[in-house]
């Protein structure tokens, strides 16, 4: 995401965290689902949407363990103990390796909600773009330069879904923009039986000058199709 002024720690890791109310919010979309058993943070940093997640399970007296069936997955260690004093299991690695050694062939997730980190190709840690890139390639996508970390944390984290799974993502508008994205609105419009993406009128996140939308998917739904809603 561009910034409105340097700040290069926070640059290289892409980290803008989302506002709690808007966590909150997006954890609402699963709350109605009794299926849901496992639940996973993949760029949890200090730990809003968990907070949100344990808030809800709470008041809804929902049948889940939070020290075992939600994770969240954060890369920067002061941050994941932040995220730690929820309750929840917090994996302090990187998400592409966390996604080969405990997803990919083992695990899948019922619902997965988050805000990937914005890293652009040439920041972008070696090791942990090879294994991303690899996953993609696997999955018939063609990454390249332009790629930006938000769209294999996008994809893997669909690809991570139980059968009946559910996502909710807050993404930067140029999914619908640029062209290097292409074959993943084709994926998603594909992967999810109904997508709804929410839009604002104004910017969510202040320290930045990017738009973001919602992107809320359903692997299996009734009712079927995509919609779109802009909110202010």
């Amino acid at each position: 995401m561009i910034l409105k002024e340097d700040s290069t720690e926070q640059k290289l890791r892409g980290a803008y965290y989302t506002p709690l109310k808007l966590a909150e919010k997006m954890v609402d979309f699963f709350k109605k689902d009794a299926s849901i058993k496992s639940i996973l943070e993949p760029s949890c940093g200090d730990g809003n949407f968990l907070k949100a997640i344990v808030e809800r399970i709470e008041n809804l007296n929902l049948n889940l363990d939070i020290t075992t069936d939600i994770t969240g997955v954060e890369l920067c260690l002061d941050e994941a103990r932040k995220a730690m004093k929820y309750g929840t299991n917090v994996e302090c690695q990187d998400f592409f390796a966390f996604y080969r050694d405990k997803v990919a062939g083992k695990s899948d997730y019922d619902a997965i909600v988050g805000n990937p980190p914005f890293i652009r190709y040439q920041d972008f840690d070696e090791k942990s773009r090879e294994i991303a890139f690899s996953y993609m390639k696997e999955n018939g996508f063609h990454p390249t330069k332009l790629t930006n970390i938000w769209l294999p944390f996008l994809v893997l984290s669909c690809l991570a879904l139980s059968e009946n799974g559910r996502l909710g993502m807050v993404i930067p508008a140029e999914l619908f923009q640029v062209n290097y994205a292409g074959e993943t609105r084709e994926f998603l419009a594909r992967y999810f039986d109904r997508l709804t993406l929410i839009t604002f009128q104004k910017l969510v996140f202040e320290e930045i000058q990017q738009e973001v939308i919602l992107l809320l998917g359903e692997k299996k739904s009734e009712d079927k199709g995509i919609q779109v809603i802009e909110l202010s």
